[in-house]
């Protein structure tokens, strides 16, 4: 069932009927989006005025105590989950008498619509969909969990680019219970790995498997392994080689390596993504999968309707599959129309962060990572002969854009050792000087001013290049994922994460993002499930103030 909304937009949401809720918890619902064998999909709306998917399990299967305790199994896995090209899960309530799950509501395409409308992607647009589903693959392996009902309608075209949803029957790789149910194996024929018809251990490798059956299914407009009787399609999965032609280049090298029949052969989601990106790659793949999506995606028009997707089904099913028509010819978009949608992504998609399932998300909401090297603005007069010099760091910092409203006279401490690093706040303190010295740490200041709850600290960390602070950022994120923290984005400032330490054994909120070759951290001590309004504004302010005096993109 479609976690993140199956259909095209808001308005493809059904009427709420007869027997249907008005309101789960503290959210509003406005319409069905689909309903299967675990229960009912709702678009809601929550009280700060965003829209949500709403997932309301059956009555029968509320009442059942093993059932809730997989379920609640499934949502820790699914909140573990940092959101690049996923749904995010936002809330959830198991022990009510309607217990729900609510996810990020995604407003696209399913893909299986968009290839039924418009045929085959375009080879732009196909690179950008094999870079976001394995950049969400890599995000949702990280956090342990295996998705295990990959298929195109749970593969939306969003206009920021692909989100995997719906995981609904995903697995933890650290279940406690067997890796396949016995006796019934879950999944949709079509969409399933050799091994999974052999009851064989489900791994992360049945995911990647599918990873291959869907870009093929995007490049070609076919089903890999054709039409036909339950039986029929298992046969021709378990035995004979895919359907790939019209795939052409390295793509189809890759789909080929990762629908080896063999698992051990596969290649790992982060392995794949590395190997999309090529030349490309940064040592913040997250960040250069945005920018690879910012180049070249253009979402495809809306589908029509068409009756929202139900939950997996055991194999094998009643029926076999719904023929997929002939691929169309793809008509031409006009340049206008994909000129609309660069602008739209530019200036939407450059800001957007997610990171959830880590994972998770599923959770929609990545780091969006900082555009090109810029040159550093000058701060007096130069010549030709002498290139501008970065204003000291510890100046940079100023006030942040606070307008003295920390008061009082703050302490600097310049520092070029990664061991003088105060981060006494995080759940480890060891990481943050570990992930400074990993990458050519350089020089830092650290300014503290002193608050009612506690100190303020802002430090700026200097590099050798942007790759280095890249790189330096995305390791204490990775830190961070592990131990369940997984950032928000934080408005108005280009790839700005923050995170909320408590979470994870940690003090205080912290705000985090790259300025070029400088990594800008600002700490306080503020507890609560919310962002601290004074540290937004700081953030906020001191992207500003680095963008003024050093040229750092916003």
């Amino acid at each position: 069932m479609a976690e993140g909304g199956g259909v095209a937009g808001p308005g493809r949401a059904a009427p709420l009927g007869p027997g249907d809720p008005a309101r789960v918890g503290p959210y509003e619902l406005l319409g069905r989006l689909g309903a299967g064998g675990m229960g009912t999909v709702y678009l809601g709306r929550g009280g700060d005025g965003e829209q949500v998917a709403v997932k309301v399990l059956r009555p029968e299967l509320a009442g059942d105590p093993s059932f809730l305790r997989m379920f609640r199994h499934e949502v820790a896995a699914a909140r573990r989950v940092v959101g690049f090209c996923t749904a995010r899960v936002i809330d959830a309530e198991l022990s009510g008498a309607l217990p729900y799950l609510v996810t990020e509501y995604v407003d696209g395409v399913r893909l299986d619509r968009a290839i039924a409308a418009s045929g085959r992607l375009p080879a732009t647009d196909l690179a950008g969909l094999a870079v976001g589903m394995a950049a969400a693959l890599t995000a949702i392996h990280g956090a342990g969990v295996v998705h295990r009902d990959l298929k195109p309608s749970n593969v939306l075209l969003s206009y920021f680019g692909p989100k995997v949803i719906d995981f609904g029957i995903a697995r933890a790789l650290d279940a406690s219970a067997a890796s396949t149910a016995t006796g019934r194996l879950m999944g949709s024929p079509g969409w399933m790995a050799p091994e999974q018809f052999a009851q064989a251990p489900v791994t992360a490798a049945v995911d990647i498997f599918v990873w291959g059956s869907l870009v093929a299914f995007a490049g070609t407009g076919r089903r890999p392994f054709g039409q036909g009787t339950v039986v029929e399609i298992v046969y021709r999965i378990r035995h004979e080689p895919p359907d790939l032609g019209g795939l052409e280049g390295r793509l189809r090298e890759l789909v080929e390596g990762c629908m080896d029949k063999d698992p051990e052969r596969r290649p790992s989601a982060r392995t794949l993504l590395l190997e999309l990106l090529g030349d490309h790659a940064d040592p913040d793949p997250q960040a250069a999968a945005t920018q690879l999506l910012q180049r070249s995606w253009s979402p495809p028009p809306p589908a029509a309707d068409a009756a929202p997707a139900a939950d997996p089904v055991p194999v094998p099913a009643p029926a076999a599959p719904p023929p997929a028509p002939p691929p169309p010819a793809r008509p031409g978009r006009p340049r206008r129309r994909r000129a609309v949608w660069r602008l739209v992504l530019l200036g939407v998609v450059a800001g957007a962060a997610a990171l959830a399932v880590t994972t998770l998300d599923p959770l929609d909401r990545s780091p969006a990572g900082d555009p090109g090297p810029a040159t550093v603005a000058p701060t007096g007069p130069t010549t030709a002969t002498s290139a501008p010099s970065p204003p000291p760091l510890c100046e940079l910092l100023g006030d942040l854009g606070a307008g003295g409203t920390l008061g009082g006279d703050p302490a600097d401490q310049g520092f070029t050792a990664p061991a003088e690093a105060a981060g006494s706040w995080l759940p480890v303190p060891a990481a943050l000087p570990r992930a400074l010295g990993d990458h050519g740490f350089q020089s830092g200041c650290t300014r503290t001013w002193p608050g009612p709850a506690g100190p303020v600290v802002a430090s700026l960390f200097q590099f050798p290049s942007r790759d280095d602070a890249l790189a330096m950022r995305g390791q204490l994120r990775e830190d961070l994922g592990g131990r369940g923290v997984a950032p928000d984005r934080l408005p108005e400032v280009t790839g700005g994460e923050l995170y909320l330490l408590e979470r994870a054994g940690g003090g205080g909120q912290l705000v985090m993002f790259v300025c070029n070759e400088r990594v800008l951290q600002l700490h306080l001590d503020a507890a609560g499930p919310d962002p601290d309004p004074l540290l937004v504004r700081l953030g906020q302010g001191a992207n500003r103030r680095l963008s003024d005096r050093t040229g750092c993109p916003l």
